[in-house]
């Protein structure tokens, strides 16, 4: 009894995976939450299982903004310090500061507001 219960888990978790990467599928060609849902739908999939697949794509995509975000933050901060720290250096050896003040400083407030953006999820 135990051996033919374990294929049909098994099985249950094959059609978990494949339904997953079919969904997977359709968000990455631009379709909407809605069609995914009804194409789940179509393929057999009952109502929580088919909320458990959404949201498991979302937390997905809310992982790579993040992610993104992070980088992106990141990459601004580090521009905004060396914008700093060249336009002290610049200023004290009496170099133009204006290119790199309002260069790296734009470009690095910019990344970071970017940044913060992708982790917020505006």
């Amino acid at each position: 009894m135990c051996e033919t219960h374990k294929p049909n888990k098994m099985t249950a978790t094959t059609q978990l995976e494949s339904l997953f990467e079919e969904a997977k599928k359709l968000i990455e060609q631009g379709k909407e939450i809605e069609s995914v849902k009804k194409s789940l739908a179509l393929s057999g999939a009952d109502d929580q299982t088919i909320d458990t697949i959404i949201s498991q794509l979302k937390s997905l995509n809310f992982l790579k903004r993040r992610k993104r975000g992070f980088i992106l933050g990141v990459t601004g901060s580090m521009l905004l310090l060396i914008g700093f720290v060249l336009t002290v250096i610049f200023f004290h050896a009496g170099i133009s500061i204006q290119f790199v003040m309002y260069t790296l400083t734009s470009l690095g407030a910019i990344l970071l507001v970017a940044g913060l953006v992708e982790i917020i999820g505006w």
